[in-house]
């Protein structure tokens, strides 16, 4: 599961949430998942592009999204 958005470890984004998405990846991954943290601010368009682009080079299509 691919796990995005803005609040990393390295940097925090405006809205001061106290989550990264390192560490909502870790806990997919610690469920029996494969969590893939990759940071994108989903207000930029060319970030988006680019995230849909790794997710269809992958071969996985599937999208569920959600805010914490």
């Amino acid at each position: 599961m691919c796990v995005t958005g803005r609040t990393t470890c390295e940097r925090r984004s405006e809205m001061g949430r106290p989550e990264t998405i390192e560490e909502t990846a870790e806990l997919v991954t610690e469920a029996g998942g494969e969590g893939v943290a990759v940071a994108v601010d989903h207000l930029e368009p060319d970030q988006v592009r680019a995230l849909v682009e790794r997710i269809d080079a992958a071969g996985r299509g599937d999208a569920r999204p959600v805010d914490q």
